[in-house]
């Protein structure tokens, strides 16, 4: 049992349902070890699907019993029984770019900016400080929107800046659409 000690084992089979399969009842003990492989929200999610696991896995024993009793190993008679009634699917790249198509949400993300910006502070109660900076600030926009070469224009801009981000040319890092 790696990974858990048998104290810990009988205490996690106290919360585990009883399952039966064709038949024949699970030993909690065998769901209690295969929780630990499948990583869940939470711990009814992680138990449903390892019993899910585990009552296929018996299912696909009992249907391959008379494979493994002449001799084929238990792997080799599930995997044949597989083959037999799930043959492989055939995707054509045609399908793959109709799916693409029809599923775009599914392929991309909210773009991801490099902010940087020049601070021009002023006291909040210092009206007259804030409409120097706010006439600088508009002389700034307005040089920028002009500008040919906006990098070059904002850096020439940045000793402006009372941050120290002014070092880093006024980065303040990557965001997302509503992370401001």
């Amino acid at each position: 049992m790696s990974g858990c000690d048998v104290k810990q084992l009988i205490q996690t089979t106290k919360f585990l349902p009883d399952i039966t399969i064709n038949g024949k009842k699970l030993d909690k003990s065998r769901l209690a070890q295969e929780i630990q492989y499948h990583p869940a929200a939470n711990f009814h999610d992680a138990m449903q699907q390892a019993a899910q696991a585990l009552i296929l896995r018996e299912l696909l024993r009992d249907q391959a019993r008379d494979a493994i009793a002449s001799g084929t190993r238990e792997e080799d008679a599930i995997a044949a029984l597989i083959a037999a009634h799930a043959p492989p699917v055939t995707i054509r790249d045609s399908d793959c770019e109709n799916y693409y198509r029809q599923n775009p949400a599914r392929f991309t993300e909210a773009p991801l900016v490099q902010v940087r910006h020049i601070l021009l502070p002023a006291a909040k109660d210092d009206a007259e400080a804030r409409h120097v900076q706010k006439q600088l600030a508009e002389r700034i926009i307005a040089d920028l929107q002009q500008a040919s070469e906006l990098h070059h224009a904002f850096c020439a801009r940045l000793h402006l800046s009372r941050c120290p981000s002014r070092a880093r040319e006024g980065r303040l890092g990557e965001l997302r659409p509503g992370q401001t």
